[in-house]
């Protein structure tokens, strides 16, 4: 029984082995040690280069803004997600979640086709519509976990309307609202870059 538990132990140290730090060893090597010396002129290649510098600006201000406009669509569907009792509640919630398991670029190029533009406004309409799900899941979450008795409270005390928001409900939500945004804006990064790279790879062997 120990021999076995130890064999089942090691299964996935094997597989990760393999599959992801050989592979990753084996790129440093070739990047970093292209002819059996340390070689770090890439870097300082890509450093220099304006043209990525240009791309670091335009997708960190791209994904600032998709993150917000993501946290504005999704927190106003949270609240009504958690506070509200209707039919199909449960159906929505998995609807509405079914825009994550999409390809970015097949998401990208419906927004793209049927509003007719480009550019800016379908990056942003398109990484709204996909991450809305990873907002909306992890806060109503975490506010369907609070009681609600603070509110109650609150209004006791006067709170009411765009007080009761500021005061009481974002200060509340404030741990789900920043992990949200936090993972929202590696998701947005991370689906330009390789959706970028993917275009050009698809244009050079066009």
């Amino acid at each position: 029984m120990r021999v076995l538990r130890t064999i089942l132990r090691l299964v996935p140290l094997v597989f990760l082995a393999a599959f992801f730090f050989y592979p990753l060893a084996a790129i440093l090597r070739v990047s970093l040690w292209p002819d059996g010396l340390l070689d770090l002129s890439g870097f300082v290649t890509l450093a220099t280069a304006e043209s990525f510098w240009r791309l670091m600006g335009f997708t960190l201000m791209q994904a600032t803004a998709s993150t917000a406009l993501t946290l504005l669509a999704a927190l106003p569907a949270a609240y009504v997600f958690t506070r509200y009792t209707f039919p199909f509640k449960r159906l929505m919630m998995s609807v509405a979640t079914l825009p994550f398991v999409l390809p970015t670029v097949v998401v990208a190029l419906a927004f793209d086709a049927l509003l007719d533009t480009s550019g800016l406004p379908a990056i942003f309409l398109a990484h709204v519509f996909y991450n809305f799900a990873v907002v909306l899941r992890m806060v109503s979450g975490f506010w369907a976990n609070q009681s609600p008795r603070v509110e109650e409270s609150a209004r006791v005390l006067g709170a009411h309307g765009w007080r009761l928001w500021w005061e009481v409900r974002l200060p509340l939500l404030r741990p789900a609202l920043i992990a949200s945004a936090a993972l929202v804006f590696y998701l947005h990064v991370y689906q330009l870059w390789r959706d970028s790279a993917a275009g050009r790879l698809a244009l050079r062997h066009a």
